[in-house]
């Protein structure tokens, strides 16, 4: 659907972005304080960058949302909940929680995590320690770190400040021992910490931790991924310039993290400009051309960017592609096999008469010529966020954190392509829409009991577990069926 702008008013935008982009080859300019939200057709070809304009749309939204969930517990309308230990999943309903196939396990406030009853929760990552796992959880203010190895039983250790000031944006990934972690605070940089520090200590949420690092060779960033096999972190999403600085025009601005208290500028990718979020591997999938190459799949707010980052200093784009309805590009992960991607959008939802949450599956059997096959429609009406799949011994499962609808715990099916819900766990009972409110992330990987790492933009830290039991007797009934 179109969004309700004039024709007139999306040739102005197009126009001015346009005229920036060959005024200055890779670059657009930037300047929101006239600009209304607009959209763009499908297909290749189109300008790079103008996505800018959907991106500085959402991040306006969620700073309104924010201010005003701030501004609700000032005034006491919005209570912080307490901390709390574990709950079934009894007929829908985990603690006032709605659910299903999924238990609370425990849910932890912001101010037991360290930071303040005004903070707010965004992003997560998780670090295994031998028989103890460990979780970085990031807030406006910092990142609080957690000893998860019991679900039940969470113990905060210490909380690290962000490098410069607060933001409503934070994102860690683990390489090496260590958490590399960046914001969207002006000046913030990337910040090392090592997690070995963490080892024996017990649970104390006053404790301050200071980075072991900093690098500086960025400002403000958006994002984080890393590729543990390669030693390399990636930096996505910088844009503010200053001296001493890469932006990398906002794509891919790699480190060598080999030795992870000196990161080492490692190149860039640049020439499909901005990255929202990547994922980098090494390839073992089915395209044969490509095996043992390291490949990154962009999701590069208007389309699906495929890059071979083998050579450093010489990236080479493999394909470029976009789809029917695309709105604002954001994230997405790869199956096992690494012939599926599945993408999610975050605009598609709330710019649309249809409010269900959609999946595009896409089949990268030729890493240059990827094919959207399937757009999965879900039962719930809310935008989705971040996703991860883990494989278990019934195949993959797709970990959705669908903002106001919660996670959803999905099977995809190697074979087919197909995506079934088999459970869900909502952390913003209150409703359910296409909005900004819910969960921003999680973290499903080898945690004990099959258990899942969970984010709440408004209340805090949720570990949850799925009901592995009930949940494979579904699918193994689903199988006997077909």
């Amino acid at each position: 659907c179109a969004l309700p702008i004039s024709h007139t008013m999306k040739l102005l935008i197009l126009t001015a972005l346009l005229g920036a982009a060959l005024a200055r080859p890779g670059c657009v300019k930037r300047d929101w304080r006239n600009t209304e939200v607009a959209s763009w057709p499908a297909g290749e070809g189109y300008i790079q960058d103008e996505g800018r304009v959907m991106m500085q749309y959402m991040k306006d939204a969620k700073e309104k949302l924010s201010a005003a969930h701030r501004q609700c517990i000032e005034d006491g309308s919005c209570p912080m909940p307490d901390s709390r230990k574990a709950a079934g999943c009894v007929d829908g309903s985990a603690d006032g929680y709605p659910c299903r196939n999924i238990d609370l396990s425990s849910f932890t406030n912001f101010v037991d995590l360290g930071t303040t009853s005004m903070a707010s929760g965004n992003d997560i990552w998780g670090w295994h320690d031998g028989d103890e796992d460990y979780a970085i959880m990031g807030c406006t203010t910092g990142s609080s770190f957690i000893r998860i190895t019991d679900p039940e039983n969470v113990e905060v250790l210490g909380f690290m400040p962000t490098h410069t000031s607060s933001s409503t944006w934070r994102d860690m990934k683990v390489v090496n021992d260590h958490a590399f972690i960046v914001s969207e605070a002006s000046g913030h940089g990337m910040q090392v910490f090592d997690l070995t520090r963490l080892r024996g200590l017990s649970a104390d949420s006053s404790r301050r931790f200071t980075a072991d690092a900093h690098y500086p060779g960025v400002g403000n960033s958006h994002n984080i991924a890393s590729n543990p096999e390669t030693n390399t972190v990636f930096i996505i999403g910088a844009t503010r310039t200053g001296s001493g600085i890469t932006t990398c025009s906002g794509g891919i601005h790699m480190i060598d993290v080999s030795d992870p208290k000196n990161p080492r500028f490692d190149g860039c990718y640049s020439s499909d400009g901005y990255s929202h979020d990547i994922e980098c591997v090494v390839y073992r999938g089915p395209d044969s051309r490509y095996t043992g190459r390291e490949i990154c799949w962009g999701y590069n707010e208007n389309t699906l960017t495929l890059v071979d980052i083998t050579d450093r200093s010489n990236p080479v784009q493999l394909s470029r592609t976009s789809y029917t309805g695309v709105r604002y590009t954001h994230q997405g992960w790869l199956s096992s096999d690494q012939r599926w991607a599945l993408l999610d959008d975050e605009l598609d939802e709330q710019y649309s008469t249809d409010k269900r949450t959609r999946t595009y599956i896409w089949d990268c059997e030729d890493l240059t010529n990827p094919r959207l096959v399937e757009t999965f429609y879900h039962t719930s009406n809310s935008i989705d966020h971040n996703m991860y799949i883990y494989n278990r011994h019934n195949g993959d499962w797709v970990f959705q954190s669908n903002y106001e609808s919660g996670l959803r715990l999905l099977h995809f099916d190697l074979e087919s392509g197909k995506l079934t819900e088999y459970g869900y766990f909502d952390v913003f009972p209150s409703r359910t829409t296409a909005n900004f409110e819910g969960t921003w992330s999680n973290y499903p990987f080898d945690l004990t009991n099959g258990a899942v790492a969970l984010t709440s933009i408004n209340y805090g830290f949720f570990m949850v577990t799925p009901d592995w039991a009930a949940i494979d007797a579904e699918v193994a009934a689903a199988q006997a069926n077909c």
